[in-house]
């Protein structure tokens, strides 16, 4: 039961009055750290890549 809560989240804490960087940040921390984490996940997996250009 992860994700896009701040559909309920986003009004209710601006509701409260808190001041809106807040607001955004508290929805943007937990989404970076759920990316990273799977981002990691599958890296360790060898599910995922790494392609390095060529010059």
């Amino acid at each position: 039961m992860a994700g896009s809560g701040g559909l309920i989240g986003m009004p209710s804490l601006l509701l409260l009055g808190l001041p809106i960087h807040q607001v955004i940040g508290s929805v943007k921390f937990p989404n970076m750290f759920s990316s990273f984490s799977s981002f990691y996940i599958l890296l360790k997996k060898k599910q995922l890549k790494l392609k390095v250009p060529s010059s």
